[in-house]
C-alpha cells in the first residue's frame, strides 16, 4: 500500500481533531515546527514542485525557509547521489505536505560537506551555555580546515529553537561514552522545559545497530552477538522516540490491523542501556514484561532501562520526489516527521485559545508495546517493540 499526502485520511483526521477548521485562519506564527538535517544530505528545491504537483497543489512554488548552522546549505553536494537525497526529501516534504501552505516549515541544515558535524554542533546553535562541552573526537570542530569545510567559527547560541524538532537520525548507545549522552540528554530535557518538543526516529534494524550488529557481554558491537544494541538519543528520556507501523497486507486501509512493520526493515525498539526506566511508562513497561516475557536468555536485554519508541505511525511506503520522479520510501525516518507534524498541529490550537506548547510530550502520550517477537538479528531475534500513535491529555 502507497502512503500518499491524499491517502493520508487518519492522520488527516487527527489533525483536524486537534486544529479545527474555523482556525485554520488564525494558524499561530509561532507554532512552528524545524526539521533537522545534517550534511551532506541535501535536497533538490524542484522536487518540491514534483511532490505538490501530485498531492498539494497549492503549495508548488513553496519551499522551506534555511537555518544555515556551522555552514549548512541543503542545495549543496552530489544531486546525482540518490543516498544524500532520499533522508532530507523525505522529512521535509512529509511535514510540508502535512501541515499544509498556512503553515511554514523551517529548515535546519547542520554542517558543510565533509559530514563532520553531530547533534552537538546543533545543540550549540541553540543554547551558548552547551558549547564548551562538546568532545572533538565526536564533534565537528570548527573553523574546519578540510576541503569544502566551513571557515567561519562554530555558531554558538545564534539559533532559536522551533516548539517542535524533528530528527531521523541516531547513534547507537555504543557508539558514545555514557557522560556523552547523559549530557546530551540533559540538555534535551532543559531546552523541554522551555517548552520544545524533540522528536526522534528509532531507527530501521530492530533490536540491532544500523548494520546489523549487536553487543558482545563486554559491550562491543560485533555481527552475531547476541545483546540487543540500543539506539541514542531513542534511550533519553526528554526525547518522544518513534516507531513505524503498517496495515497487516489484505486488510486495506483497517487500522485495526495494525502491527509493528515487518516487511522491508524492522522498526527500532528496545531497552536502553544507560537511561533507567522512566516513571512514566512504569506500568506499561512492567505490564508487557510480565504478560509477554520474551523467550531470551536473561542479559540479552536490559528490562530496567528506558523502553522505547514512545509512539508510532506509519512507516512503510512513502511517496516521496526524488530526482525529479516518485518512489517510494519505508522507515522511522517517515514516521517521525509525520508525528511531528501532528504534534505542531496540536501546539497551533494550543496556542490559538491561549494555551502553552506541549514541551515535554512524553507523559502525555500513550505508551504500549505490541507483544511478539520476530526472527531476525541479535543472535536470531529482533524485536516488535512499538507503540500506538494515540495522544492524549494533549
Amino acid at each position: 500500500m502507497t502512503l500518499t499526502i491524499s491517502q493520508l485520511p487518519a492522520i488527516k483526521t487527527l489533525l483536524d481533531l486537534v486544529r479545527p477548521s474555523h482556525l485554520d485562519s488564525t494558524i499561530h506564527s509561532n507554532a512552528r515546527l524545524h526539521p533537522v538535517e545534517y550534511s551532506p544530505q541535501i535536497l533538490i528545491p524542484n522536487d518540491f514542485d514534483v511532490f505538490f504537483k501530485k498531492y498539494s497543489q497549492s503549495q508548488v512554488g513553496t519551499r522551506p525557509k534555511l537555518v544555515s548552522i556551522d555552514g549548512g546549505n541543503y542545495t549543496t553536494g552530489n544531486v546525482s547521489d540518490i543516498l544524500s537525497l532520499k533522508e532530507s526529501s523525505l522529512d521535509v516534504q512529509t511535514v510540508m505536505g502535512l501541515l499544509g501552505k498556512e503553515q511554514e516549515v523551517t529548515l535546519y541544515q547542520v554542517g558543510d560537506i565533509t559530514g563532520l558535524e553531530s547533534f552537538n554542533n546543533f545543540l550549540d546553535a541553540l543554547d551558548k551555555s552547551y558549547c564548551a562541552g562538546d568532545d572533538p573526537n565526536v564533534d565537528g570542530v570548527y573553523p574546519n580546515t578540510q576541503p569544502g569545510g566551513f571557515t567561519g567559527p562554530e555558531d554558538c547560541g545564534g539559533e532559536s529553537a522551533a516548539l517542535v524538532i524533528s530528527t531521523s537520525y541516531g547513534y547507537q548507545e555504543a557508539d558514545l561514552t555514557p557522560a556523552y549522552m547523559q549530557r546530551q540528554c540533559a540538555e534535551y530535557g532543559k531546552l523541554a522545559l522551555t517548552g520544545v518538543t524533540f522528536v526522534f526516529s528509532t531507527g530501521d534494524s530492530g533490536v540491532a545497530g544500523w548494520d546489523g550488529s549487536c553487543l558482545t557481554a563486554d559491550g562491543q558491537q560485533e555481527q552475531g552477538a547476541p545483546g540487543f544494541n540500543p539506539d541514542f538519543p531513542a534511550g533519553c528520556p526528554w526525547v518522544t522516540t518513534v516507531g513505524a507501523t503498517q496495515i497487516v497486507p489484505g486488510n486495506g486501509p483497517d487500522a485495526s490491523k495494525e502491527s509493528a512493520v515487518f516487511q522491508r526493515y524492522f522498526t527500532g525498539g528496545g531497552f536502553s542501556n544507560i537511561f533507567p526506566r522512566a516513571d512514566f511508562q512504569a506500568d506499561a513497561v512492567e505490564g508487557y514484561l510480565k504478560a509477554h516475557v520474551p523467550p531470551l536468555p536473561a542479559g540479552v536485554f536490559n528490562a530496567s532501562g528506558r523502553g522505547f519508541p514512545d509512539v508510532a505511525a506509519n512507516g512503510l511506503n512513502y511517496s516521496v520526489a526524488v530526482q525529479g520522479e516518485l518512489i517510494l520510501i519505508s522507515g522511522t525516518s517517515a514516521a517521525a516527521p509525520t508525528i511531528a507534524a501532528l504534534l505542531t498541529a496540536v501546539n497551533d490550537a494550543r496556542l490559538a485559545v491561549g494555551k502553552k506548547s506541549i514541551g515535554w510530550a512524553n507523559p502525555v502520550v500513550s505508551f504500549r508495546l505490541f507483544p511478539g517477537f520476530v526472527r531476525g538479528s541479535c543472535a536470531d531475534w529482533t524485536t516488535r517493540f512499538s507503540a500506538l500513535q494515540v495522544s492524549r491529555n494533549l
